[in-house]
């Protein structure tokens, strides 16, 4: 099992166990509000204003519920892209090419519906909420405001765009959650962080949770950072007043605009060489602005770090960390707010 979910969360990166069949309506919405699909099966749903990097339209994945007003959104991952070499040549951002549509899903749906958090049995907490998946294909860590031209061709870095019309579409379909879990997957889980002061203020009266698999927010690689920044013109939150030159200041910003009791969880091996080639970074830099970070943590951050040069965790939830913590008993306490959890690791 644990190797499945390895293979599974390898897709879900670069690239079901459905419940009782009632009905919320009959099939996937492609236009108003709320989203309307069969409950506890895995749906495709183009959303309105949702573009990928080539300019085409895409849409989200949904496994509503009846069971509760919880939502769980997974934000996908894949690499990024910032220039003509990245997008074009090196291709080190998914599906910013080819787009993301309705076959799209389909030929990812098994692996989806295979991941460990989007379970309906009783080992899942979050077994009662409505699923969505977000794909990934605007190259932008899921937090673009721009369309930038490379040399002949145009990518629509959108990625905070798309969110936020997902997040609109999402409060008119469960406006009354009063828990919402934000995780996500190497690019997918900077779109967490990213994204995470937006789903609170859809949701000012709910919990909002986040779960980020392999996004250090750490100092990068300036001139690298810079150039990004150029092309994708990011968001950040408001208290980070200077993420544009550091984005080790994020956490601090994080902690001063989250409300208490919203958690904030990350996962991370030490000399994750993925982060570190893709950030400009050394694997010792990023093991000690790790390090760093997770000290900084307290109340309701955490982070579970283990030592090694993998990228993403949660394909394996029996990892432990050097002094036997298991990853599977950390993400519980984090989904059910347990005072046990704290820093783990490495």
């Amino acid at each position: 099992m644990q190797l499945r979910w390895a293979l599974v969360a390898t897709m879900l990166v670069a690239c079901g166990d459905d419940g009782p069949k009632g009905t919320t309506d009959g099939a996937g919405s492609d236009s108003g509000t709320p989203i309307t699909a069969p409950n506890e099966q895995w749906t495709y749903v183009e959303l309105p204003g949702m573009t990928c990097g080539n300019g085409a339209a895409t849409g989200i994945g949904v496994n509503l519920t009846n069971r509760s007003d919880q939502v769980v959104i997974f934000f996908q991952g894949g690499g990024a892209c910032w220039d003509e070499t990245t997008c074009f040549t090196v291709k080190s951002a998914i599906n910013i090419e080819t787009g993301y549509t309705a076959s799209s899903f389909a030929s990812e749906q098994a692996a989806i519906a295979a991941f460990p958090l989007f379970q309906r049995g009783a080992a899942n907490p979050l077994r009662d909420a409505s699923y969505v998946y977000v794909p990934y294909c605007t190259g932008d860590l899921h937090d673009g405001e721009n369309v930038a031209t490379y040399g002949a061709r145009t990518v629509h870095h959108v990625g905070a765009t798309n969110a936020d019309i997902i997040l609109s579409r999402l409060h008119d379909t469960r406006p009354g959650a009063d828990t919402v879990w934000l995780v996500g997957i190497s690019a997918g889980a900077y779109g967490v962080g990213f994204n995470f002061g937006a789903a609170h203020r859809t949701w000012p009266g709910a919990h909002v949770h986040a779960l980020a698999d392999s996004s250090p927010l750490v100092e990068l690689e300036p001139t690298r950072w810079a150039a990004m920044q150029a092309s994708w013109r990011m968001r950040f939150p408001a208290a980070c007043t200077t993420c544009m030159t550091d984005l080790g200041a994020m956490p601090a910003a994080l902690r001063a605009e989250t409300p208490a009791g919203d958690r904030y969880g990350l996962l991370s091996n030490t000399r994750d060489q993925t982060i570190s080639t893709y950030f400009g970074l050394t694997q010792d830099q990023l093991r000690t602005r790790l390090l760093a970070e997770q000290a900084a943590m307290s109340g309701d951050q955490a982070a579970f770090l283990v030592e090694g040069t993998a990228h993403v965790l949660l394909g394996n939830l029996s990892t432990m960390t050097s002094d036997g913590q298991v990853l599977s008993t950390w993400v519980t306490q984090w989904a059910t707010g347990d005072p046990a959890w704290a820093n783990a690791g490495p």
